[in-house]
């Protein structure tokens, strides 16, 4: 989180992890109810992300460095940043 709201307007830190961690756990502790439904579940139908990562190679990895040296960042947050136009 960061400073956008204070620690008294906070009721709660929850991530994203926390919320498929609840609902698998939930399917775990509810599958061998006859009743259940799977659309029972609080979290059925909440969105599964899908993590990408990539691992630069050598001659990538040397660039990257070189740029980091001159001050130029190469993180995330900083090259998906919007810009006003």
């Amino acid at each position: 989180m960061g400073s956008e709201f204070s620690e008294e307007d906070r009721i709660a830190f929850y991530q994203f992890t926390d919320i498929v961690q609840d609902q698998e756990a939930w399917d775990r502790e509810h599958v061998l109810d006859d009743d259940y439904k799977e659309w029972d579940n609080p979290y059925y139908g909440f969105p599964q992300m899908v993590r990408l990562a990539f691992n630069p190679n050598e001659s990538s990895r040397k660039r990257l460095e070189e740029l980091k040296s001159n001050g130029v960042t190469y993180a995330f947050s900083t090259l998906f940043k919007s810009q006003l136009v």
